[in-house]
């Protein structure tokens, strides 16, 4: 079992979780390259990794069967693309040495960080710990910046994902350093159907 939130320094994940897919694994082998991240996102720019297994399963099938879907509508589509977890070990000894920002819950603080984080705005932090932000965020962004939601509005309105999804995420190459590739699974048993007969509807599961 993992421990579900970070209460201090100390406790520090050992093992955590990245989600990816086939397409990507490569360039992940080759190493983290922090500056292809994507910019406007919970705790800004940086790998985001979790110390669930299982949440980061359930992302990568995500991600893949998007990419699916998307094969699929072209003319000529390629082979399946399959999700893979990527583990890594934590050099908790030196992440402890670096900047950080805990949160141990979706508080106010939380909030404020998780808007700027969207709104691209930058911080200091070698690594951030926190919980996840829920899905809608993304149709939150969107109001907010077409004028429909205000910052207060935005923040009544933010929740976390599930009260026990956590992210760690690495910023600079000083907290790259504390990552060590242990190992990568894919999941073959995952499949991919373009149409449901019933439903007519484009899906992923694992078997």
């Amino acid at each position: 079992m993992y421990k579900v939130g970070i209460l201090t320094i100390i406790d520090i994940p050992e093992i955590v979780y990245h989600d990816t897919t086939t397409d990507n694994r490569q360039s992940l082998l080759t190493g983290v390259d922090i500056t292809k991240s994507a910019k406007r996102v919970d705790f800004g720019k940086g790998f985001y990794t979790t110390q669930s297994e299982d949440s980061a399963l359930e992302l990568a099938i995500k991600r893949a069967t998007a990419k699916n879907i998307i094969a699929a509508s072209r003319t000529y589509p390629v082979g399946i693309i399959y999700p893979v977890v990527f583990t890594y070990i934590i050099n908790v000894d030196k992440m402890k040495t670096l900047k950080h920002r805990i949160f141990e819950e979706a508080d106010d603080e939380w909030k404020d960080f998780v808007f700027d984080g969207r709104m691209a705005v930058p911080h200091l932090y070698d690594f951030t710990y926190g919980p996840v932000a829920d899905a809608k965020i993304m149709n939150m962004v969107s109001d907010y910046e077409n004028g429909k939601l205000d910052k207060e509005g935005f923040k009544n309105l933010l929740k976390s994902l599930k009260s026990d999804y956590y992210q760690l995420v690495v910023h600079t190459e000083s907290a790259k350093e504390c990552l060590n590739f242990e190992r990568e699974v894919q999941v073959n048993g995952y499949k991919f159907v373009a149409r449901n007969q019933n439903s007519s509807r484009i899906y992923g599961k694992r078997i």
